[in-house]
């Protein structure tokens, strides 16, 4: 029969209805006051209304227990009965476990004490004897299947597993066993009474100790030593190792990421860190998964929730954006907290690069609190030479999530797409993604397809808020690390200037920015190099992150110092000396015509008059030339066309240009041209067949000419 003390009246069988101070003696417990502790008779003022208790209380019968003060529990599970047999030593099994028996697995500690009658447990067929079976519950616990009960049990299923009933048990603790079957049944652990330790409690001073911890399989990893783990519960991780022999079978081959376990182990470091030398690990119990996914699930939801701070500038399209950005943050620190790795594929130019960077020195920190050793393959920027997720990029990014998945046990990455996949060109390699299980969210500047927002769990874009380019990705980026994050927030708030001089938006968003940039001594001229030198370096690292390069270019550790103005200048200098002297090619083959509309068209054949595989690329030498122009007409409305065979680069000023819709009146207008493109207002790229370059280009002509302009100023 198992027992356990009322939770709501702790053992005394009376609920307090009420309890409320004394009036007459004000809680004190007496009426008069005793100068002296030498006094004759103590009880002579004790207070008669509350009988020197101070209170006064009220109360009555526990009905939760009758006033017994004890419950009655499931002899199984260990939940209250609501209608116990009223003979004291009967076995007691509630309905639930009736109908769905808990079948339990015997672990250590344990004993033959842990066993009760009337619950079932996994078993080995261990020895025959003439008189029956004997089948062992755990190495030293073992019962006997008597020959009558043995139901087709043979000596062929020798250390066969089996399901067996606890049919009896005495005094000394001998059991006595009857096999089952049973159709449905949920799993659960026995062992001997042990405190479970949270893995935030664990510490260096516990070295050598052995601990119970229940959580989450975070990650699992084979070396050439012992099988890494992972684990997390609601206060925190740490790692496990196992120490299995080559000779021997892997216990725990069956366990996986996202497990719920049971894990006892010794304590003690690697690596100067903190880790649990797994004894013995199994997966808990269906009840106890529960409670343990409860556990962490509440703690993770309240983690996940980002700090309410302000934006670093006062805008409306960004407060408008609020929601979005939070949401976003949100499921950033839940990947983080939950150990989920996080996918940052971004577009390679310095706004970009520039939002996520701003994330990637958000995150790293929060990674390194939860679980530092793991650090590696919990977070990659990738960067992307295509302004959208090109399927070559995406079949990579998802064939090497699979192979971490299959050799480490690892999670499927969360994905964030920045300052690229907005447009429809995304919409293939997003769907290819989620075909497995791959989470997608984008966070963008360039004009949105609606198709994406329907794609992606979370498409953050200025636009759908009646904004526009000039909040850009960088812009974006820098505010949503500091809600991720807020605690470093004055490590990187200056780098939304760099994007926005560098992707050449204008407004006040960033003369705000630039604002904040000056007040530590950046200079919008230092600025601009600092871009310049993250385009050129980035031309060279091609796919690579670069990351050490590119922290340095933006100063994290020596921000402004001498050493990083010089390494600043050098590249800057180096980056401009080349766009010189493309610009200086570029300028002898320039074709100039004025349309009807009074605005500038310029083209310049980058495939023909540029050095080709060279810095500046492509869309960089249409930049710098249609720099030029518009530096020699201010007062004019200038676009400039890099000329390719199959594809044609657009930069604008003082034009209203509605990239997309141009680009979708192309394909109806011409679908044997197989065009396709992106961008916004002032920049934008379209691809086509060859063959119909003159023709694409004539249908563009005919649409500038149309298009109405404005004053920059």
């Amino acid at each position: 029969m198992g027992q356990q003390k009322c939770s709501i009246c702790q053992g005394t069988g009376k609920e307090i209805i009420s309890d409320k101070t004394c009036p007459d003696c004000k809680g004190m417990g007496s009426t008069k006051i005793v100068l002296s502790s030498y006094s004759s008779n103590t009880d002579a003022g004790k207070c008669k209304t509350c009988h020197g208790t101070g209170s006064l209380i009220k109360s009555k019968q526990c009905e939760n227990c009758n006033g017994t003060g004890i419950l009655r529990v499931c002899d199984s599970c260990g939940k209250p009965i609501t209608n116990p047999s009223p003979e004291k030593h009967t076995v007691e099994i509630c309905s639930e476990c009736k109908n769905s028996p808990i079948v339990f697995t015997l672990k250590p500690p344990c004993s033959s004490r842990s066993v009760k009658v009337g619950t079932y447990y996994r078993a080995k067929v261990k020895e025959f004897k003439d008189f029956g079976v004997f089948a062992e519950l755990f190495p030293g616990v073992q019962g006997l299947i008597r020959t009558k009960n043995l139901k087709g049990i043979q000596r062929s299923d020798k250390g066969k597993e089996i399901i067996v009933f606890i049919e009896a048990k005495n005094r000394e603790g001998k059991i006595e066993l009857v096999p089952v079957t049973l159709k449905e049944y949920r799993h659960g652990v026995k062992r001997d009474s042990m405190d479970r330790f949270k893995i935030s409690s664990i510490s260096r001073k516990m070295e050598n100790k052995t601990v119970l911890i229940q959580g989450k399989v975070s990650q699992i990893r084979k070396t050439s030593g012992p099988i890494s783990y992972n684990f997390t519960d609601e206060s925190g991780s740490i790692a496990g190792a196992a120490f299995i022999k080559p000779t021997e079978d892997n216990p725990y081959i069956n366990i996986e990421v996202g497990d719920i376990v049971e894990v006892v182990g010794t304590v003690n470091t690697h690596r100067d860190m903190l880790q649990i030398e797994i004894q013995d690990m199994i997966e808990a119990g269906d009840e106890e998964t529960k409670v343990i996914l409860e556990r962490i699930e509440k703690v993770l939801e309240e983690k996940s929730k980002p700090t309410d701070i302000s934006f670093l500038i006062k805008d409306q399209v960004l407060e408008k954006m609020k929601p979005d950005l939070y949401n976003l943050a949100k499921k950033i620190r839940r990947s983080i907290f939950d150990g989920t790795p996080i996918l940052l594929r971004h577009h390679a130019d310095t706004d970009g690069i520039t939002c996520a960077v701003a994330l990637e020195q958000a995150i790293i920190p929060l990674i390194m609190e939860e679980m530092s050793e793991t650090i590696a393959f919990r977070i990659k920027r990738s960067p992307s030479k295509s302004p959208f997720w090109d399927f070559i990029d995406v079949t990579k990014d998802v064939d090497f999530a699979l192979q971490d998945a299959i050799k480490f046990g690892d999670k499927l990455p969360y994905v964030l797409l920045l300052d690229l996949g907005s447009s429809h060109e995304s919409l293939a390699s997003i769907n290819f993604a989620k075909h497995f299980g791959i989470n997608v969210s984008v966070l963008d500047h360039h004009f949105p397809d609606k198709i994406i927002q329907k794609n992606v769990e979370i498409h953050a874009n200025p636009y759908y808020y009646d904004g526009d380019y000039n909040l850009c990705s960088g812009m974006l980026g820098v505010e949503l690390a500091r809600i991720v994050n807020p605690n470093i927030s004055d490590k990187i708030d200056y780098i939304a200037a760099i994007a926005g001089l560098t992707d050449r938006v204008q407004g006040k968003a960033l003369e705000q920015y630039l604002s904040r940039a000056k007040k530590k001594g950046l200079s919008e001229d230092f600025l601009r190099k600092i871009g310049l030198a993250i385009d050129y370096q980035q031309y060279f690292l091609r796919f690579s992150d670069g990351k050490n390069i590119i922290d340095s270019l933006f100063g994290f550790e020596n921000l402004n110092s001498k050493a990083h103005q010089e390494f600043v200048e050098f590249l800057a200098n180096e980056a401009q000396t080349a766009i010189d002297q493309q610009l200086e090619i570029c300028l002898a083959h320039l074709k100039e015509e004025i349309l009807p509309n009074d605005i500038i068209l310029v083209s310049i054949d980058v495939e023909k008059f540029a050095r080709r595989f060279e810095f500046p690329s492509p869309g960089k030498s249409t930049g710098a030339v249609h720099d030029k122009i518009c530096q020699q007409n201010p007062e004019k409305a200038v676009i400039t066309l890099g000329l390719g065979p199959d594809f044609v680069v657009l930069r604008s000023k003082g034009a209203i240009i509605n990239f997309p819709k141009i680009i979708t009146n192309l394909k109806k207008k011409m679908p044997q041209a197989g065009a396709d493109g992106g961008g916004h207002e002032v920049v934008g790229t379209v691809k086509f067949v060859e063959g119909m370059q003159l023709e694409v280009l004539d249908f563009l002509k005919k649409t500038f000419s149309k298009v109405e302009t404005i004053d920059d100023d």
